[in-house]
């Protein structure tokens, strides 16, 4: 536990600062625990005080509480094998550690109301498996988890729905090559497609993917919105390229993740070999590499690729990222606002890695165990505070 961890460690400081044994650089950190929070520095003083009695500080403690009871025994066996100085150095250290452990309750309790997620409408599910197919002559399927079915477009090729799932395969004999379907997630939602080629696509929340029936010419062509990974079947004759906006990305056989639900399009390569064409500015990533185009050119960092695509293996994770994009994230998954009191808590950076099918109540929870936001759930609005 974090807090324990570093009450701990501010304990002994204090401890050793009372004795004149401070090491280099602990002032600053006392001092920066002291500015945090109005409380430390009333801890701090009364802790202060306890240690100028002495004496009649400790039999209080031994007075009031077990546990301290318990510390004086064992100080007792030390007196034995230590100096003198070593029994008031375990001594003072000892009542700081337990007041300090003590008050990790007194801020709990006096902080549980203020980061308690309330959901005062009705509850707030995660997302799953929904989406709507639009077929080549403009009808429209709802699909979800529950479906199961197989049909044939028309020139012949199957189309199964099993669990989350839309598979193409056959063969297309009809010239059809402006016959496309569309695959749409909304919020909310997520679902997976097998192309007739083979090619495994999954499409998070708010995203989705047009794509030929049947690919026919030298490329395979898809358009793309959203959230998209690709598993794209290799065949040298025929490159499979994505558009998303003004951009192409264009691939033999890789694995690769594009993301376009803000301004930037960002792509981040798992397997294989991607060239990003935007006009006359181009890009290669390599695995583990990202691509953003900016609006204006093409930026690329290293990465861990595998990181990145968690989504699609039901798990959110975020590392050091802006409380923005990871509210916005949950969002699109759980189909709910966000409003925050303070645009600047947008600013705030968090980590988190977590199930993205449990309560969302559990996921804030998390961030506001920080004590730097909390969270109100109202009328599926995320009201996030200070």
């Amino acid at each position: 536990m974090d807090l324990l961890k570093r009450r701990l460690d501010i304990a002994h400081v204090i401890a050793r600062e009372f004795l004149g044994i401070q090491e280099k650089g602990e002032q600053n950190l006392l001092e920066c625990w002291l500015q945090e929070d109005e409380r430390h520095r009333m801890e701090y003083e009364e802790i202060r005080q306890l240690l100028v009695a002495g004496e009649e500080a400790w039999k209080e403690l031994e007075d009031g509480d077990l546990v301290a009871a318990a510390c004086w025994q064992e100080l007792q066996r030390e007196e034995k094998r230590r100096s003198q100085w070593w029994v008031v150095w375990y001594r003072y250290a000892s009542i700081v550690v337990l007041m300090l452990a003590v008050g990790i309750y007194y801020f709990a309790k006096q902080e549980s109301p203020e980061t308690i997620i309330h959901v005062e409408t009705a509850a707030v599910t995660p997302g799953g498996g929904k989406a709507q197919l639009t077929l080549a002559d403009g009808r429209k399927m709802q699909l979800d988890d529950t479906i199961r079915l197989t049909f044939k477009e028309v020139g012949g090729t199957d189309v199964s729905l099993e669990v989350g799932v839309v598979k193409y395969s056959g063969v297309d004999t009809a010239d059809r090559k402006g016959a496309y379907n569309t695959l749409t997630v909304p919020r909310g939602g997520e679902f997976a497609l097998v192309l007739a080629d083979g090619t495994r696509i999954w499409l998070n929340s708010e995203s989705s993917l047009k794509y030929p029936v049947a690919f026919t010419g030298n490329e395979r062509r898809v358009e793309m919105t959203g959230e998209v990974y690709f598993e794209v079947a290799r065949n040298a004759a025929a490159p499979f390229v994505v558009e998303v906006r003004d951009m192409d990305v264009r691939v033999l056989g890789t694995c690769f993740n594009v993301t376009a639900y803000g301004a930037n399009v960002v792509t981040t390569l798992v397997e294989g070999s991607v060239r990003l064409n935007r006009g006359e500015e181009h890009i290669t990533l390599s695995p583990d590499q990202q691509g953003t185009w900016n609006g204006d050119k093409f930026e690329m960092r290293e990465v861990d690729a595998q990181s990145a695509v968690l989504w699609k293996e039901g798990i959110f994770y975020f590392e050091n990222d802006p409380l923005e994009v990871i509210l916005e994230t949950m969002a699109r998954w759980y189909d709910v606002g966000v409003f925050y009191a303070d645009p600047e808590l947008k600013n705030m950076h968090f980590s988190v890695k977590i199930k993205r099918y449990e309560n969302i109540n559990k996921i804030l929870g998390i961030i506001a165990q920080t004590n730097r936001v909390r969270f109100e759930i109202k009328d599926r609005v995320i009201n996030v505070y200070e």
